[in-house]
């Protein structure tokens, strides 16, 4: 037998000589000669063998390479949804934080909104309680001033203190009628030689503390307040006191 192929008869000996087998040459079955050397060979070696070969198989490479392929693209997709909950959530916690801060800001608003308003109010309010207040006193000093005077003289004075008023009212920058004399002729003869006629002047809003010689009207937003109060108090005494002359 060969001692190459172990189980082949004599024939395969090539026809190089008796000495040189066939199988060796190249005319013999090289695959009956593997599988002549594999059956001697033992059992883990030979299942490395097959799995070797098998391994090899362009199927299998074409089989784990499809396989690859796939796992490839289902990490990818994966990688994209995780990106796209990542940026939905993103995005709506900015909407939310949108929401909140113009819920702020219109809550900021609404108030500063509400306390203007009720400074308006109060404003208002104190302009009507200085007016009230301003009217109230117009009415005693006007009594005070008419108690002990003759009628034709209330009426003079209640003349040229309307007047005083109304000039004040509808000419508020002329400086002229901001000022007045107390040793005016007119103002003495009119005014100023009736008693308690100082408190009707500062009913009107004038003031002689900056001059001693002269009332003076300093147009602050009280001063017109109390002016703008006080001079219908002044025509309604003018009034009756006209129809008692009549």
């Amino acid at each position: 037998p060969c001692s190459v192929c172990r189980g082949r008869p004599p024939p395969c000996v090539g026809t190089l000589g008796p000495s040189v087998p066939s199988c060796i040459t190249g005319r013999g079955d090289l695959g009956i000669m593997a599988g002549s050397a594999d059956a001697g060979a033992p059992v883990p070696l030979l299942l490395l063998r097959s799995a070797v070969r098998l391994w090899d198989a362009p199927a299998v490479l074409a089989t784990v390479w499809i396989a690859a392929i796939l796992s490839s693209i289902a990490v990818l997709a994966q990688h994209q949804h995780l990106a796209e909950g990542c940026g939905g959530a993103a995005s709506a916690s900015a909407g939310r934080a949108q929401l909140a801060a113009e819920g702020e800001t219109g809550g900021l608003r609404g108030g500063g909104g509400g306390q203007a308003e009720a400074e308006v109010v109060s404003a208002a309010a104190a302009a009507a309680a200085a007016g009230g207040g301003a009217a109230a006193s117009m009415v005693q000093a006007l009594a005070a001033m008419q108690r002990d005077a003759s009628l034709q003289a209330r009426h003079a004075a209640l003349s040229a203190l309307a007047r005083i008023g109304t000039n004040v009212l509808q000419h508020p920058e002329e400086p002229k009628y901001a000022k007045i004399w107390k040793a005016n002729p007119t103002f003495l003869k009119t005014v100023g030689s009736l008693p308690g006629h100082e408190q009707v002047m500062r009913a009107l809003g004038f003031t002689d503390t900056v001059d001693p010689q002269a009332w003076r009207f300093a147009g602050l937003p009280a001063d017109r307040l109390a002016l703008q109060a006080a001079v219908p108090e002044v025509q309604r005494a003018l009034a009756a006191a006209t129809q008692s002359i009549a």
